[in-house]
């Protein structure tokens, strides 16, 4: 659990200084002054959204491809004591990408937290599209942006799997 903590505050972190950068100061005014009746509800939709997947990226994974290569590979080679070739295990000659960062963090926290990398990507890809949305079409359009992006059902599904669909987005 100190691990998840430690990752959260990491993404946090390293989302504050994404949005504080961004170019043209698309989010200055937006976090200085409360959102306007316009922007409640798509904000209550995104929050609750988060939230709600993230309690189910809690749950222990059940997803076929999760368990069998994007967690299960990496979680072998953890068991072995390093990385080798599978010979029963066709898709672990795969080129790894995310599925390094589920092997450090499953090392660092177990299973709960390597779910917890996909969804992060998950909630960062939504913070990239709502800071591009508001440089080029204001912060109204942005907020709604990443509203319809992440409740999207596809994403909302995803979010709560370890895959890699999120980390190439």
């Amino acid at each position: 659990d100190s691990a998840f903590l430690f990752l959260c505050v990491i993404l946090a972190v390293i989302t504050l200084f994404a949005l504080r950068d961004c170019a043209g100061g698309c989010f200055e005014e937006t976090l200085l002054r409360p959102a306007g009746k316009e922007q409640a509800f798509p904000a209550l939709l995104l929050s609750a959204g988060i939230f709600l997947t993230w309690l189910t990226a809690l749950s222990p994974p059940i997803f076929y491809d999760a368990l069998e290569y994007h967690l299960g590979v990496p979680n072998l080679f953890l068991l072995r004591g390093g990385i080798e070739y599978l010979p029963h295990m066709v898709l672990s000659n795969y080129p790894f990408a995310t599925e390094m960062l589920y092997l450090l963090a499953s090392w660092l926290g177990g299973l709960r937290l390597a779910s917890m990398v996909n969804f992060a990507f998950g909630v960062l890809s939504a913070l990239a599209l709502m800071a591009y949305a508001g440089r080029h079409w204001g912060e109204r359009t942005a907020l709604l942006a990443a509203a319809l992006f992440y409740l999207t059902p596809l994403v909302v599904l995803l979010s709560r799997y370890a895959t890699s669909e999120h980390s190439m987005t």
